[in-house]
């Protein structure tokens, strides 16, 4: 899918705050962007006549795809990659981080809607630009929950939507490994083969073991706690109490959902819809 002159357009940015583009005015964050703006741009330089330069990798796509365990698995399994203990942007890391090391990592969803901005960051620049898009079955991340809003499915098909729409363009480009959750779940050394032909970093843990060495300061809320790669977290949707709202979805909110899911390689058809009994 992946092609140097892409087939289609890229799609309008979707309403505010689905894109999350404009972030609130913080008083505290401007002042230390003041204070580092110099020093990034001084280690942006610093490989600036090196034969090796250095890799962004940026981590996007589909909220409840994956995105936090694999920013874990990046923290503990991967060597000389610099990341971040909370979710970080790729513009703001690429404009306000000081940069340690041959690698870069960032892991913000919403970072899908800005592929063409940071991309124009690192036109001029020294610096290979790698991009994971993660993805999910539609029907484990419309039935997820999330632990700040336990009482209601995190991710309204509008969301989804404009996350599709983008993801669906994304998927066409060299720079672009797509990835899904459920091949990490079931095929971890799989995607770790992967990632380091698409990328060129190695692993000096297994992602598989990830979870025995976690930082204290890393934010697992998203995660719903820390523990190894969990099989049962793949086609959670079969669930029967989950049948209620995925008819919902088909019949009235996201009634182009059985399309979706064959697009996306998830069913051949749609008679999986039989079964929401």
């Amino acid at each position: 899918m992946h092609s140097q002159h892409p087939s289609l357009a890229r799609p309008p940015y979707p309403r505010e705050p689905i894109a999350s583009r404009q972030r609130k005015f913080d008083l505290s964050r401007a002042l230390k962007q003041s204070f580092a703006g110099p020093f990034a741009r001084l280690s942006d330089h610093r490989l600036l006549f090196n034969e090796t330069p250095r890799c962004h990798v940026v981590l996007c796509g589909f909220p409840r795809s994956g995105t936090t365990l694999f920013q874990l698995i990046a923290r503990t399994c991967l060597d000389r990659v610099q990341t971040f203990r909370k979710e970080r942007g790729a513009l703001d890391a690429a404009r306000f981080a000081v940069k340690r090391g041959r690698y870069l990592f960032t892991k913000r969803p919403p970072d899908l809607f800005q592929i063409e901005e940071i991309r124009a960051f690192y036109k001029n620049r020294n610096t290979d630009l790698r991009l994971l898009l993660f993805c999910r079955d539609p029907r484990d991340i419309l039935t997820s929950f999330h632990k700040t809003r336990p009482d209601e499915f995190y991710i309204i098909p509008e969301v989804w939507r404009a996350y599709y729409e983008h993801w669906k363009w994304a998927a066409q480009f060299p720079d672009v490994l797509s990835v899904r959750y459920e091949d990490l779940i079931l095929n971890p050394l799989g995607v770790e083969s992967q990632m380091e032909q698409h990328i060129g970093w190695r692993t000096k843990r297994p992602f598989s073991e990830f979870h025995q060495v976690v930082a204290n300061d890393f934010d697992t809320r998203a995660l719903n706690g820390v523990r190894p790669l969990d099989l049962t977290t793949v086609q959670r949707w079969k669930n029967g109490r989950f049948h209620w709202r995925l008819r919902e979805l088909v019949e009235r909110d996201l009634p182009e959902l059985p399309e979706r899911l064959i697009q996306m390689g998830y069913e051949s058809d749609d008679l999986w819809i039989r079964d929401l009994s």
